[in-house]
């Protein structure tokens, strides 16, 4: 992490190493993408020692070597590089704003219950307060299905094939480390598409829409499947915004998970047909757009880490990439 001009004093916890350069030829913001490339860190993860948690020191740091090209060409690859950061970022705030806007909507529509047509719906009362008639309260296991990932182990993790999708790749995407299986003998049940709905029961307690290309599932993952006419949108604004009585449900002490019986437990009240579609269409250019800005900051990432090695071998001219990305935004 490159922290530049923190808005308050600010200090690190244990498991960090504040690192400061000495020497005036060195770029600060330029190291900061060299430390966290996929080839240094690929190095960083050889020389970590520990049994059950890789870690380094400072001994270890100390003995690493690293390129240093004239302070110029530091300062210009590493303005290239942020410019692939500020497209990221700007994408970012998009997105949440989008998922911000679609909750709103849900919350509207399904917990103050101001649909569209509800002025002219009977309110009956239920087990806790009121809902409009004809809908109805059920259990998640009622209004989806839930399938485990496959346990993978490391005589699974290949170089080549599907990637292998775990809690960590929810959070950052496919990358470098991500391992893959060409998927033999895998049944098909454990195969995710881009815009599957999957719903981590372990650590994280929270729920995603898959934005990567065709994937395997791994265990502490559900892959989650609407049944009986409910709405993939609508199945995946539910978990969310009934996350709070799932994570209260959770169980353990270094690692907080859920049992499949809280899927019995948590219910979700389901609207009728004319209102669940109406849902569905509303929000469907709204998600359809988050996947192709969450993907568009996934091509991003991976052409800025690819930059790097060849921005500094000289395989790439600084010079005329940094032509080009100019007449780009021109």
């Amino acid at each position: 992490m490159f922290v530049e001009n923190p808005p308050e004093e600010v200090t690190h916890s244990a498991f960090s190493i504040r690192l400061r350069f000495v020497c005036r030829d060195c770029l600060p913001r330029f190291y900061a993408y060299v430390l966290r490339s996929p080839l240094f860190r690929q190095s960083l993860s050889l020389c970590g020692g520990g049994t059950n948690i890789s870690n380094l020191n400072q001994d270890i740091l100390g003995r690493l070597q690293v390129p240093l090209p004239p302070r110029p060409i530091q300062h210009q690859i590493a303005s290239i590089l942020s410019a692939y950061d500020d497209l990221i970022e700007n994408n970012t705030r998009r997105i949440k704003i989008l998922e911000e806007m679609a909750h709103l909507i849900y919350q509207e529509w399904f917990v103050n219950f101001r649909f569209p047509g509800h002025e002219n719906t009977e309110m009956v009362k239920a087990e806790k307060g009121y809902k409009p008639t004809g809908w109805k309260s059920v259990p998640f296991t009622e209004a989806a299905q839930f399938i485990n990932g496959f346990a993978f182990g490391p005589e699974h993790w290949r170089n080549s094939g599907q990637p292998i999708i775990k809690i960590k790749e929810l959070k950052n995407g496919i990358t470098p480390d991500t391992p893959r299986y060409d998927g033999e003998g895998l049944n098909e049940k454990y195969v995710i598409h881009t815009g599957d709905i999957l719903f981590s029961w372990s650590a994280d307690l929270d729920a995603y829409i898959w934005a990567g290309e065709q994937a395997l599932l791994n265990q502490h993952l559900f892959r989650v499947l609407p049944k009986n006419g409910c709405g993939r949108l609508f199945i995946f604004f539910s978990l969310k915004n009934h996350m709070q009585s799932f994570r209260s449900r959770s169980m353990g002490t270094t690692m907080r998970h859920i049992k499949r019986s809280a899927l019995d437990e948590v219910q979700v009240t389901v609207p009728d047909r004319a209102v669940l579609d109406g849902f569905e269409d509303l929000i469907t250019p709204v998600a359809s757009l988050v996947t192709r800005l969450s993907q568009n900051n996934s091509s991003l990432r991976h052409m800025r880490d690819l930059l790097l090695p060849k921005l500094i071998s000289g395989e790439v001219s600084v010079k005329e990439l940094e032509a080009e990305m100019a007449n780009q935004i021109s």
